[in-house]
């Protein structure tokens, strides 16, 4: 292993919820660290082009970007302030979350009658017409030409969605209006979670502060929320 990753993992160990998207980035083979010190972590992940940081201080913080051209997007952690690397980039949105991650070796049960199950490029087209305005053709045909998204059914009908964020978070939730959230969204994490352990991944999230029903969600699946938030920094989609 690297010095700079060695020292990365140092680091981040002291905070290993919290910064469990960036161990897993380094573990994976997805993440390269761009700076160090003994006070923080800068690590680009390649299959999103994000940069994670995470600083003891904004001041360590801001000498490990030193130099950096702006990122698609920076996910900052911790301490160093989300505020500050937002106007030092000009960022126009930034988005406040909890982690969590699942630190149990042994899966959440999830009822079979959900029959949550990895879904091809074959149901792209039924997924955009069931949750109209949630996500982009792009977007869900990239997820699932990578094999990351899990939807649930009933009756042979596609009730809900849930799927891997490039960077290898747990995200892209969506339940139909029709049905109980509560127990279709706990069916597709508690699936998802299994099936990132069953790859060897460690299952993550970024939960908005805001959600506190999927905050609650995670919480009863098992989940371990961080005490510090994190922050995405990013631009939107151009008018």
């Amino acid at each position: 292993m690297r010095e700079m990753e060695q020292r990365a993992y140092s680091f981040l160990g002291r905070h290993p919820v919290l910064c469990m998207d960036m161990l897993e980035a380094l573990r994976r083979g997805d993440g390269s660290v761009y700076a160090v010190s003994e006070e923080g972590a800068l690590i680009c992940e390649r299959n999103s082009r994000a940069y994670m940081l995470a600083a003891e201080n904004s001041e360590a913080g801001e000498r490990l970007v030193m130099g950096l051209k702006k990122p698609v997007q920076l996910a900052v952690h911790g301490s160093a302030g989300g505020e500050l690397f937002r106007d030092i980039f000009n960022y126009s949105q930034m988005m406040e979350c909890w982690a969590a991650a699942y630190l149990d070796p042994e899966p959440p049960f999830v009822p079979s009658r959900y029959g949550v199950r990895e879904l091809d490029e074959r149901f792209g087209e039924e997924i955009l017409e069931a949750f109209p305005g949630e996500f982009s053709e792009e977007e869900i045909f990239q997820r699932l030409q990578s094999g990351t998204m899990h939807g649930s059914f009933t009756a042979g009908e596609l009730t809900g969605v849930i799927g891997l964020y490039p960077e290898g978070g747990i995200g892209m939730l969506a339940v139909r209006p029709d049905q109980d959230w509560e127990k279709t969204a706990g069916a597709l994490v508690g699936h998802i979670t299994g099936w990132c352990l069953e790859k060897c991944f460690a299952p993550l999230a970024h939960i908005p502060q805001w959600d506190q029903r999927l905050l609650k969600l995670y919480r009863r699946l098992g989940y371990t929320v961080s005490e510090k938030p994190l922050c995405w920094l990013g631009d939107g989609p151009e008018e």
